[in-house]
């Protein structure tokens, strides 16, 4: 820090973050939770195949948290079930889905 400011690199905005964080008041980000489960109605379609809902409850815990957590996590229903059919998909083909 001292060397950014002998260089002159440091902004007044900067400088003002590197104090509070350097006095323990940093502004730490929100924390955003994925939900931890399927809508009664999600989970009802992913049932209803079997052989996805099989493969899927064999995978770690990790995964379906994430899994679900990308499903639950669309703004809107018609997002949400497209990407459980996707879950559902690779699930049926015992595969995990490949998040971008």
């Amino acid at each position: 820090l001292a060397k950014l400011v002998k260089e002159k690199r440091m902004t007044d905005v900067g400088l003002a973050a590197a104090k509070d964080a350097l006095a323990g008041q940093a502004k730490k980000p929100p924390v955003s939770e994925a939900p931890g489960a399927l809508s009664p109605e999600l989970e009802q379609k992913f049932k209803a195949n079997g052989a996805a809902w099989r493969s899927f409850e064999r995978t770690s815990p990790s995964y379906q948290k994430m899994a679900i957590g990308w499903v639950m996590s669309a703004k809107q229903n018609a997002t949400r079930l497209t990407r459980l059919e996707e879950v559902i998909r690779m699930s049926a083909l015992g595969k995990r889905i490949g998040l971008k």
